[in-house]
Parts: structure tokens; C-alpha cells; sequence
């Protein structure tokens, strides 16, 4: 068990990584639509007939500068209606047009159609209201939908089926879906328990839960052994001061890792949130971008950083501030200092400021917005703080 647990733990990127492909594309059932869809495409661009498609072009193109010329002498008296008028028999076109070629193509010139729109949309305001063009609009989609072929031929096969079909093959991908994936989940589990405290360990310490967890994989997917989902939101709270993708120092993992099991866990985000809210520069959002892609691509990332762990110390952090939270955390809630503050005794307020202000310039952000030729414009702009949105 040793020996497995050692190999899972050093490859448990890889193995993660191919668990998660196979989930997705192979127990999700993915693989053969794509398939089928990318030969598709492959045959379609291989029958093509450019030529004939240039021919067609130029034909319809024809049709649209005849109707520009009559619009135009219409003027003032070019209604909605003629505008959608014309648009149907550039519709008829395309079909006809479509069914020589044995598919259906794009008109190659659509700006050319907004002069059509434009003629219509001047005369609104003086002949016509906008009450005149909804109802044109609407007759124009009605038409649309009488004469999709493939529309008519869709809602035939509904009614005809009914819902109880489609949800049988709804509930047969599903079951598909839940076997293939029975095992990867196990396996996942697996690779996970080893990262932590040990495979057998965690599954002795809760055999119920793991049976629990194995059965209905679908819930406990993100949640077994331990919470992922708690783990980025705390990481993502972290994130919200610092440089954008910065790596977490270990003493800021196991926080997350500490934090995510508490079962208080809410009420340490509002504590963490009131003690370095003042610290913020970024949205909670804007905080689980680079939490979400540093979990997804994790193996890329420990790589780079490895090569670099030599030179470097345990990535830029806040160290001043995750202390001082734990002081907060430790009892220390809403005490004063002698300036009227709200901050714990005894804690530097300007040095987690400092820090950051150390850490987030770089050479080559200092170059960009050097050579940025609106960053006058941006430096005018009054800039409000966010962090209090979420």
C-alpha cells in the first residue's frame, strides 16, 4: 500500500489529468459526437464547390443592388414592410441558390443588406412609428418559422414521441454515464486521500462516508474526501490582494486546506473579509479566475515553480496579513488600537501595504504601460474601490 500510495502521489497530476479526460470525454459520452461532428466538417469543406459558390454570390448580389435602386426611389414611402418584403426575396434567393449547390451558404456581402436598413430606418419618425415596424418584424419571423422545413419536421417528431422519449434517452446517457464512470470516481478518490492523510487512514476513519461518497459520486464528486469547491473559494479569498497568479506560500494551502473543513466555515470568510477587506484590490470574481485555472492546470504550474524553487523563496505572500488574521481568529475580534482603528493589537498595518506595493510592479508591466498609448485616458478615469461588491 505504500508503495501504491508513493506512485499515486507522484503522479498524481498525471493520473488526475487522465481521469478527468476520460470522465469527460469517454463517461460523458462526448468522444463520438465530436468525432462524428469534426468528419462532418471535414467532408463538407472537401465537397465545397468555390466557384459555383462565387457564381452565387455574384447572383444574389445582383438581386440586393436592383432592390437598393428601387428602395431608393421609393424615398420617403419605404416602409417596414418593404424592407422585410425584401429581405424575404433575398431569402428565396439564397434557398434557390442553396439547393443547386446541394448546401446551404452565407451571402458573401451582408453590409451591402445594411443599406436596405438604413433607408428603412430613415423614414421612421416621419411616415412610420416603431410600433409599424414590430408588427413587420413579426409577420417577418412568422414567415421564417412557416417555412423552415427543418423546424416543421423537429416539432413533428416531438409531438409525435413525446417527452417520455427524449427522456429515456435522457436517463439512458445518464445510467451510461454513471457506470462508466463508477470506477474512475474511485480512483480519483484515491489519488485524492493519498495527497492527504493516506488512503486506507481516510477510509477507516469514515468507511460509511466513503461507501456514501463512492455510491453517489454525482454529489460527493467535488466534495470527497475533501471539500474542493470550499478549498478554491478560501484560495480565491487569498487571491483577492497580491500579484494576480501568484503561488500561495504552504502556510496559505494549509490554511485553505484548514479552513474549508471548519464547519464554521462562513463565518471565518466574514471574519477573514473584515480584518483584510481593507487590503483588497480585486472582486471575488476577478479572484476566482486564477484560483480556478491554478487547480485546473496545478501540474503546469508546480513544474514551472519547481524550476524555480531554488532561486526562489516560498512565493510573494501576505504574510503580515494571513498573521494578523490569525490573531483575529485566535480571539482578538474588534479590539482597537491606539489610532481608532480596527485592527488587532500589535499588528503592522503598513507593512502587508508595502509588501504588496514590493511585489506587484514588474519590468515587463512597467514597459507595457509605458508604450500603452490610452494609459492617459485611464490615468483620468476615477477609480472606485470594489472589493465591497462581494
Amino acid at each position: 500500500m505504500e508503495k501504491l500510495e508513493r506512485f499515486f502521489g507522484d503522479y498524481s497530476w498525471l493520473l488526475k489529468t487522465g481521469i478527468w479526460i476520460l470522465l469527460i470525454f469517454w463517461a460523458g459520452q462526448l468522444f463520438t459526437p465530436i468525432k462524428v461532428a469534426t468528419l462532418e466538417n471535414i467532408d463538407f469543406y472537401e465537397k465545397r464547390d468555390f466557384a459555383a459558390e462565387k457564381e452565387a454570390n455574384r447572383e444574389i448580389d445582383l438581386l440586393v443592388a436592383k432592390l437598393i435602386m428601387k428602395a431608393q426611389e421609393k424615398g420617403d414611402d419605404y416602409s417596414p414592410w418593404d424592407y422585410f418584403e425584401d429581405l424575404k426575396e433575398i431569402d428565396k434567393k439564397k434557398t434557390v441558390v442553396g439547393e443547386k449547390l446541394g448546401y446551404s451558404f452565407s451571402y458573401g456581402f451582408p453590409h451591402k443588406l445594411m443599406q436596405l436598413l438604413d433607408i428603412s430606418r430613415k423614414n421612421i419618425g416621419k411616415k412610420f412609428t416603431w410600433s409599424d415596424v414590430e408588427s413587420a418584424t413579426d409577420s417577418y419571423h412568422k414567415w421564417l418559422d412557416s417555412g423552415t422545413k427543418y423546424r416543421e419536421e423537429l416539432c413533428a417528431n416531438v409531438k409525435e414521441k413525446g417527452w417520455s422519449e427524449s427522456l429515456k434517452c435522457l436517463l439512458n446517457w445518464a445510467m451510461v454515464l454513471y457506470s462508466r464512470a463508477f470506477f474512475l470516481v474511485i480512483l480519483l478518490y484515491c489519488v485524492r486521500m493519498s495527497e492527504r492523510k493516506g488512503i486506507l487512514e481516510t477510509i477507516l476513519a469514515g468507511k460509511a462516508k466513503f461507501l456514501l461518497s463512492v455510491l453517489l459520486w454525482p454529489v460527493f464528486l467535488f466534495r470527497y474526501p475533501f471539500s474542493i469547491v470550499r478549498e478554491i473559494r478560501v484560495e480565491a479569498e487569498l487571491r483577492r490582494f497580491g500579484e494576480f497568479f501568484r503561488r500561495l506560500s504552504t502556510e496559505e494551502k494549509i490554511m485553505a486546506q484548514e479552513a474549508a473543513q471548519r464547519e464554521d466555515y462562513r463565518n471565518w470568510i466574514r471574519q477573514f473579509r473584515l480584518i483584510n477587506g481593507h487590503f483588497f484590490e480585486r472582486t471575488l470574481f476577478a479572484a476566482l479566475i486564477p484560483a480556478v485555472l491554478m487547480y485546473a492546470f496545478s501540474p503546469v504550474m508546480e513544474l514551472s515553480f519547481a524550476q524555480e524553487a531554488v532561486q526562489t523563496r516560498d512565493g510573494p505572500t501576505i504574510t503580515e496579513a494571513v498573521s494578523a488574521f490569525q490573531e483575529i481568529e485566535s480571539g482578538h475580534i474588534g479590539q482597537e488600537n491606539d489610532n481608532g482603528n480596527d485592527y488587532p493589537q500589535g499588528t503592522d498595518i503598513e507593512a502587508p501595504i508595502i509588501q504588496l506595493i514590493t511585489f506587484m510592479p514588474s519590468i515587463t508591466v512597467k514597459v507595457f504601460w509605458d508604450r500603452f498609448p490610452c494609459r492617459i485616458v485611464v490615468q483620468e478615469i476615477e477609480h472606485v474601490p470594489i472589493f465591497r461588491l462581494f
